[in-house]
Formats: structure tokens, C-alpha cells, sequence
């Protein structure tokens, strides 16, 4: 279970970050945006990760099933990709209300994967051990490491994605990373 928290956190991370390089040139081509525009759509996935984090936390307060979390906000990223991207069922011509809603949307489904994952880790650690504050900074810190390692990868593969194979194929890539994250949850 452990693991398979590590593993979802290190894609969620790469999600985050996937985009970073690679959406300021992407709408500056596309939509004939200055940087400092294009910059404003980076504020949207971490306002909306901002706004539902604590929703998500109070639900699994109050019971809700990490899993159920992870393999939801999965696919919510999932989609939010696809959307962002856009890729298969969304065959549309690209705009920048459609890359704001495929942003926000992303926002929700980290929200939901790195509150849920955090939960079941520390959850699971609960069950194994009775010295709980330093079995929780641990926890933590693999968390922490976990979202950190996936971030990099993220940049570093989403920048040499959008290079190689522009950006639909680049968001493709990550709704299939995350598509394999809710397999390996269900499963």
C-alpha cells in the first residue's frame, strides 16, 4: 500500500510539473500571448488545488476511502489532460477557455491524489507502529520525497516531450501515466 501511495504521489508529481516548460511557448504560438499572459494561466491549477485541498481532507476526515480519492482524482487528472491537450473524446479547436477548464481540472484531481495519498500513508503507518509522531515525520518526509522526484521528472519529460512531440502528444503522455496510476489502484 505503501508503495503504491509513493507511486501515485511520483506521478501527481510529474502532472504538476509536466506542463511548467512547456505551456508559456505553447499559448504564446497558439494564441499569439506575451509571457506575462500566458504566465496567469499557471495560477489557475494551484488555485483550484487551493480551494478543494480542504474539502478533500474534511471528506476523508470523515471517512471517505483514499482509494476511492486516488482513483477519482486520477482520473480527473486524466481528463484534465485530455481536455488541456485537447485529445480524444475532446476533438475541438484548441482555446484558451478550454486550456483554463483542462487547468483547473488538473487542480482537482491533484488536490484529491496528494491529500488522499498522504492520508493512506499515514494511515498505513498508524496500523504498523505505536510511535506515531516519528513514524508520521517520516512518512512525511517520503511524501515530500515522493511529489519532489516526480516534479523533476515531470519538468524534465514534459519540456523534452513538448520538444519531441508537441504539445497534444506531451498531455497525452501524462493522462496515460495517470491512467496506469488508477489501474494499479483499483488493482
Amino acid at each position: 500500500v505503501m508503495l503504491l501511495a509513493c507511486l501515485v504521489t511520483v506521478v501527481t508529481g510529474m502532472s504538476t510539473q509536466w506542463y511548467q516548460p512547456s505551456l508559456e511557448p505553447y499559448v504564446r504560438t497558439q494564441f499569439g500571448m506575451s509571457p506575462f499572459q500566458a504566465s496567469l494561466l499557471f495560477i489557475i491549477d494551484g488555485g483550484t488545488y487551493a480551494l478543494v485541498t480542504p474539502i478533500i481532507g474534511k471528506l476523508l476526515d470523515k471517512g471517505l476511502d483514499c482509494r476511492v480519492v486516488l482513483v477519482f482524482g486520477s482520473g480527473i487528472i486524466c481528463f484534465g489532460y485530455l481536455l488541456l491537450a485537447p485529445a480524444p473524446p475532446f476533438l475541438f479547436a484548441p482555446s484558451l477557455v478550454q486550456i483554463g477548464v483542462g487547468a483547473g481540472v488538473h487542480g482537482v484531481g491533484m488536490a484529491m491524489n496528494f491529500i488522499g495519498t498522504l492520508t493512506l500513508m499515514t494511515q498505513e503507518s498508524g496500523r504498523k507502529s505505536s510511535d506515531c509522531e516519528q513514524i508520521q515525520g517520516m512518512v512525511t518526509s517520503i511524501w515530500i520525497t515522493c511529489e519532489s522526484l516526480g516534479g523533476f521528472i515531470g519538468a524534465a519529460a514534459g519540456g523534452a516531450a513538448y520538444d519531441k512531440l508537441g504539445w497534444s502528444s506531451s498531455c497525452v503522455m501524462v493522462a496515460g501515466c495517470q491512467t496506469v496510476a488508477m489501474v494499479l489502484v483499483v488493482s
